[in-house]
């Protein structure tokens, strides 16, 4: 995308409102290599306070001193800004991706030793689960081919195990999930396993 944008003089905008500070201090842009013309980062700048950015090329921010209108209720707000210096801190992002890998190698191997049909992928920051798959899901056509039925029901013996699990089967670390947390949090992936019939 990056040299087909460059090649025919279009710009290339990442919307890293999830990925962004979490995949990396830089975002995906920097976690993939890969620089964009503009990015937008939301609430994980800020460990979920209301808090949004934008970044790119200076020739075209510059646009926003001239005549582009931007606006928001919450510019500048101390409480948010003040999340987001303690959120960027370097030493998080080790830690975090140490405590969601951890996380995610425990869903998928308390997955297949009840003899589940799934799929753990993404980042140990942002993880999706998935039910018998065909193959990993690289787009919404792959998500439709999952079981959903057997997600939903995965997702309500979570809760009863002391887990929420969204709608969407994705999961989000931040600093706020320490060892204690995880230690928590992995009792119910292994008892909901065992709960849900594999077949």
């Amino acid at each position: 995308m990056r040299e087909a944008c460059s090649r025919h003089g279009t710009i290339l905008i990442f919307d890293d409102v999830i990925t962004g500070f979490r995949l990396a201090p830089g975002g995906a842009p920097q976690r993939f290599g890969v620089t964009p013309d503009i990015v937008t980062f939301a609430k994980a700048l800020a460990n979920g306070f209301p808090l949004a950015a934008i970044a790119g090329r200076g020739d075209l921010l510059d646009l926003f001193g001239k005549g582009v209108v931007h606006g928001g209720m919450f510019n500048a707000q101390p409480v948010a800004m003040a999340a987001m210096l303690a959120t960027l801190m370097p030493e998080l992002f080790a830690t975090i991706e140490a405590r969601g890998r951890r996380l995610m190698d425990s869903i998928r191997d308390e997955l297949a030793a009840a003899d589940h049909k799934a799929v753990v992928t993404g980042w140990p920051q942002v993880s999706h689960f998935a039910f018998d798959p065909d193959a990993p899901a690289r787009n919404w056509r792959d998500l439709a081919n999952m079981n959903r039925a057997k997600y939903v029901k995965f997702c309500a013996a979570l809760l009863a195990n002391g887990v929420r699990a969204i709608e969407r089967g994705a999961c989000f670390m931040s600093a706020a999930h320490d060892d204690a947390i995880v230690d928590e949090t992995l009792e119910a992936p292994r008892r909901a396993a065992r709960e849900v019939p594999a077949t």
